[in-house]
């Protein structure tokens, strides 16, 4: 899936596992300029999302 930023990543994320359609999630963010790359795994603890 790809969205506009990371904040939208984290967000596709959270309803994911919150919907049980998934325990963990990597969210990717690529820029082409200059080259980089960053990822983040999100993963539910049973707690509340602040």
């Amino acid at each position: 899936m790809c969205v506009g930023d990371v904040g939208g990543g984290v967000e596709v994320a959270r309803g994911l596992i919150e919907d049980g359609d998934a325990d963990e999630v990597l969210v990717v963010w690529v820029e082409q300029l200059p080259d980089r790359a960053e990822a983040v795994l999100v993963a539910g603890g049973g707690g509340e999302w602040a």
